[in-house]
C-alpha cells in the first residue's frame, strides 16, 4: 500500500487555501471568455493564465488530437472536476472561496463532453473511448486523491479498477453495432 504523509506544515488544507487564492486572483479579474460558435478561440481575449492555460488545452485538442487522445484528455477532466467538487465541499469561513472552485467544476465538465462527444464522433469504436475515457479518469482521481487529498489505494482498488474496465468492455463489445457513414 502506497501512501502519501504530508508534513505538519503543508496539509491539504493549506495547499487548498493556496489553491483558492490562486484562482480567486485569477479566475476573477480579467478573464473575458466568450463561447460563441462552439468556443471559437478568436473570440477569447486572453489576459490571465488561467485563461490562456484553457485556450492553449482546446487549441491542442482543436489542432491535431485523436480521437484516442481526446478520449484521454475528456478522462483528465472529468477527474479535474471531481477534484474541484471535493475542494468546494471542504470547510471553507466564506462561501466566496467556493466559487473559483464551482467555476473549475463547470468548466472541467463542459470541456469533459465537448472533448468526449468529439472522441465518440470521430471513432470507429465507441468501446475503445468508453475505456480509455473511463480508465484515465479512475487513474487520475486517484493520483490526484494521492497528491491532493493524501489519500491511499490497495492493491484491490486497483483490481477493481480492472473488473470495471473489463465489465465496460464486455458490456460494449455485446451492443456494439458497426459505424455505418
Amino acid at each position: 500500500m502506497i501512501r502519501l504523509i504530508w508534513p505538519p506544515h503543508f496539509g491539504p488544507r493549506l495547499y487548498a487555501s493556496g489553491v483558492t487564492s490562486f484562482l480567486l486572483r485569477f479566475a476573477f479579474r480579467h478573464i473575458h471568455i466568450h463561447l460563441v460558435n462552439r468556443l471559437n478561440l478568436s473570440c477569447m481575449k486572453f489576459t490571465t493564465p488561467l485563461s490562456r492555460c484553457v485556450a492553449a488545452v482546446l487549441q491542442a485538442e482543436r489542432s491535431s488530437c485523436t480521437p484516442a487522445m481526446s478520449a484521454l484528455l475528456a478522462g483528465f477532466f472529468a477527474a479535474c472536476a471531481s477534484a474541484a467538487a471535493k475542494l468546494m465541499f471542504e470547510d471553507w469561513e466564506s462561501p466566496l472561496h467556493r466559487a473559483p472552485f464551482l467555476a473549475a467544476f463547470v468548466l472541467s465538465n463542459v470541456l469533459m463532453w465537448w472533448i468526449h462527444t468529439k472522441a465518440l464522433k470521430g471513432s470507429s469504436s465507441t468501446l475503445i473511448v468508453t475505456l480509455l475515457n473511463t480508465g484515465s479518469n479512475f487513474l487520475i482521481t486517484a493520483l490526484f486523491g494521492l497528491l491532493l487529498f493524501g489519500e491511499s489505494r490497495t492493491l484491490n482498488w486497483y483490481f477493481g479498477l480492472l473488473l470495471i474496465l473489463i465489465g465496460t468492455s464486455i458490456v460494449a463489445r455485446s451492443s456494439e453495432k458497426p459505424k455505418i457513414d
